[in-house]
């Protein structure tokens, strides 16, 4: 894995540092939640229809379960220390 992985999670973006197994054996994903969640654009329609989203302030680290992955996706800079975030649909 590089160094950092973005995915999406039940609506969430998430930048995924380590994957790890609790004690219980279930498989687990560390990383960061970005807490500021917007769209991209919005004409001709909101972008986060399309899972298009601008995204800032990642949080502390958490913990989710591996099960929560719904998507890969990629970040683009937007130069104002933000990133677009759009998903690897392909990979569906």
């Amino acid at each position: 894995m590089r160094e950092m992985e973005q995915f999406f999670l039940s609506g969430k973006v998430v930048t995924i540092k380590n994957f790890v197994n609790d004690f219980s054996g279930n498989q687990m994903i560390i990383g960061n939640q970005y807490q500021t969640q917007s769209d991209l654009y919005t004409i001709p329609s909101n972008s986060t229809k399309f899972d298009i989203y601008c995204v800032e302030s990642p949080s502390p680290l958490q913990l989710w379960p591996l099960t929560d992955i719904k998507l890969k996706c990629f970040f683009i800079p937007t130069g104002d220390g933000s990133f677009g975030v759009f998903p690897l649909v392909h990979l569906d």
